[in-house]
């Protein structure tokens, strides 16, 4: 769903009513939730699975580092996860490349079928995002969320999931805990 489509303005107009149906801080971070899934599976609903993945990974990472004196292995844990993730996903075609020039230069003939896979859109926000945030917490720069369906909520926030910017969580977070009450300007 692209942002300037009829689909995504629809779209929109369709989360802002439901969002602004109650006041609620619970509710408006489900609309949310619930609307940042449904953006992001549009275009490919498999693609869900590897956001899920960094979600859960990078929060129960966060939540072993609350409660552990390792916390340095940890983050090097939630890093090569985003190695790995970007390695598959944004590299491979490069990795597998090098490794067929290896062996032709090494005289073999032999060479690894280049693979078929389809980059994720926005992988690269919500990669950066979330360990971005895992980051800040091993600095001590913001707190745990709540709970993992806040720290989704953020992760995914749809406006930004895409194209950004790279938002952090010591902003976004507490705005997401608790939604801010909007006064109609006079």
């Amino acid at each position: 769903m692209l942002f300037h489509s009829w689909t995504f303005i629809l779209f929109f107009v369709l989360v802002y009513i439901v969002f602004s149906l109650k006041e609620n801080s619970l509710w408006k971070r489900n609309v949310i939730l619930a609307a940042s899934f449904i953006f992001y599976g549009y275009y490919n609903p498999l693609y869900l699975l590897i956001l899920l993945w960094v979600i859960v990974f990078d929060y129960c990472i966060v939540a072993a580092m609350d409660k552990s004196n390792h916390k340095k292995k940890l983050l090097l844990l939630s890093i090569i996860n985003v190695i790995l993730i970007f390695s598959v996903f944004k590299y491979s075609h490069f990795i597998i490349s090098s490794i067929n020039e290896l062996f032709y230069t090494l005289g073999f003939d032999y060479s690894l079928g280049s693979p078929n896979i389809i980059l994720p859109i926005g992988i690269s926000f919500f990669l950066l995002v979330s360990l971005g945030n895992t980051i800040d917490f091993y600095y001590a720069r913001v707190e745990k969320a709540k709970s993992i369906f806040n720290y989704a909520s953020f992760v995914s926030f749809f406006p930004s999931l895409i194209s950004g910017p790279i938002e952090r969580g010591y902003r976004l977070l507490p705005q997401i805990e608790k939604w801010p009450k909007i006064n109609k300007i006079r």
